[in-house]
């Protein structure tokens, strides 16, 4: 394993931990207690957090009505040409709002020690451990 695979993954888990803040995630202050933030982190990591959130979440409404548009496309039977060019603005649109994600996330790690990102990056993979299971548990049922 390459030295850049450990520090790819620590953002990716960081990634996935800002993504998630949402319904299936445990609220911000739980995430910031488990990782027993110092004061200062957790004044540092809501900053971060209220400086994104607004923006995530329009870029989130933007792209959902980007997505429904297109639905609408499909059904209707648009021309081919129209439906090329909604898709590739639901694209450019998830794109743009990851790489906002990602810059939060990168802000978050710059505050984190060592230890923390191990222990969310740990965290992560406990949850995404149980979501592939209940996936999987899901398309078995009958």
């Amino acid at each position: 394993m390459s030295l850049r695979q450990p520090l790819l993954w620590g953002c990716a888990t960081i990634i996935i931990s800002l993504i998630s803040l949402g319904a299936n995630a445990a609220p911000l202050t739980q995430w910031m207690e488990r990782l027993s933030l110092t004061p200062q982190q957790a004044q540092q990591v809501q900053a971060i957090d209220r400086q994104y959130k607004q923006k995530v979440q329009e870029q989130q409404a933007a792209l959902n009505t980007a997505e429904e548009q297109l639905e609408k496309l499909l059904v209707a039977g648009a021309p081919t040409a129209q439906l090329q060019q909604q898709f590739d603005l639901v694209m450019s649109l998830r794109e743009m709002l990851q790489r906002t994600r990602f810059a939060a996330a990168l802000e978050v790690q710059q505050v984190l020690s060592p230890a923390q990102r191990q222990q969310l990056a740990a965290m992560n993979r406990q949850r995404l451990v149980n979501l592939r299971n209940y996936f999987q548990q899901g398309a078995t049922k009958p």
